[in-house]
This record gives structure tokens, sequence and C-alpha cells, in this order.
């Protein structure tokens, strides 16, 4: 016989819904890492930008119980190489800012947009979600969040702006392991 396995933070795929009927009672916050399937070369997998964004966000979880959504995995990318599979940065808006609403219908008032994948497009169609999620839901408050600007290193190799780092783009995976 096994034994029930203790959770750490508020991780949606591994909650029940007994789970999920306690969490929202004391969870108002909640992220969604999103990410993109795409290629970055012969060194890293395909996961590597909605894998690394959803390892910190279960790691946050686990200190401060909020809710962790189970990350979007695909988002616009300019790349070609073979496995990189793409959404529009309109459906991805779409998507989030459904996602949202459905939150918000639970009473979930904080949603964080935490960016795995930091092309241009991408970060523009999480801000616009998180402004139409807003307009339809007053009182929420989203935060959208790219994974570069928690890096003192990552902001300074990127010159201290809101582009991806290009010619010396740094990919840590691990970063959560």
């Amino acid at each position: 016989m096994m034994g029930k396995r203790e959770r750490v933070g508020n991780v949606m795929e591994e909650m029940t819904l007994e789970d999920m009927i306690t969490a929202l009672q004391e969870a108002r916050t909640a992220i969604l890492a999103c990410g993109g399937t795409e290629q970055h070369g012969y060194h890293l997998p395909l996961s590597t930008d909605y894998l690394t964004a959803y390892k910190i966000s279960k790691s946050v979880s686990a200190q401060t119980g909020c809710l962790v959504l189970l990350p979007l995995c695909y988002s616009y990318s300019g790349g070609k190489l073979p496995g990189t599979t793409v959404i529009s940065p309109e459906t991805t808006s779409q998507v989030v800012t459904e996602i949202g609403l459905s939150l918000t219908e639970q009473e979930v008032s904080n949603i964080i947009l935490f960016a795995g994948h930091c092309g241009t497009e991408h970060l523009n169609a999480l801000r616009d979600a998180g402004h139409w999620i807003m307009d339809a839901a007053l009182g929420t408050c989203v935060a959208y969040v790219p994974i570069f600007s928690l890096s003192k290193s990552w902001i300074e190799m990127l010159g201290g702006g809101g582009e991806q780092a290009g010619k010396g783009e740094l990919e840590v995976p691990q970063i959560a392991s």
C-alpha cells in the first residue's frame, strides 16, 4: 500500500480537487510560466524556455504557496530549426487572456505571466494579455516578468534592454534544478 505523497507548494499538475479547493481558499496569486518549443542549437533541448520558467515557478510556490499552472509550452519564434513549433502572437494573447479570466472566476486576483521565452513578439503578446485581463476583471493585478529580469548578469548581457540576447544568448535550463 502506497502512502499519500506530500506536495511541495501548490503546483496544479500534482493537485487533486480537494487540494485545489484548499489552495484557492488560501492563495490569491497564480504563476503561468510561458515559454516556447524551439531549438537553441545542438546543445539544449526544445523545452529549455518553458521548462526553465516552470522550474523557477515551482520553486517560488514551494516558498510562498502561490498556485503554479501547467506551463504554456508554445509561443511565436522566428527560428526555423527542426522541432521549433510556433503559434502566432495573437493566439498567445488570446490563450493567456482566457486562462487568466478563468483564474479570476476562481477568485485568483494576482496573476504572474512569467516569460521563459523572451522574443519581442512573445513578450508583447503577454503584455497585451495582461492588459486585457485587467480590463475585463477589475481589481485583478497582472505582472509580466521576463525571465532575464531576475538576473543582474542577464540584464547586463542584454545591454539593459528587453530584447533577447541574440549572439550572446544565455540559456540556463538547470537554473532551478
